[in-house]
């Protein structure tokens, strides 16, 4: 695991489980899904678990079938 502050890449990210456990100990986290419903769930879980996140934090689909 990266010290805080580091970069967690979770290139198969379900339902976000990883994302959450990276920003719970100070950890940025870049995830990755390509599966919509994942990609929902996983928004929905990390707002709801760090409100202060914004949209713009979590991305887009259209953000993620461009990468």
């Amino acid at each position: 695991m990266p010290p805080p502050g580091g970069l967690v890449l979770d290139p198969f990210s379900g339902n976000a489980t990883t994302g959450i456990a990276a920003t719970r100990s100070g950890r940025r986290y870049i995830g990755i899904e390509i599966d919509p419903d994942y990609a929902e769930q996983s928004r929905r879980r990390l707002t709801d678990d760090s409100p202060l996140l914004t949209t713009e934090d979590l991305g887009s689909d259209q953000e993620a079938m461009a990468l």
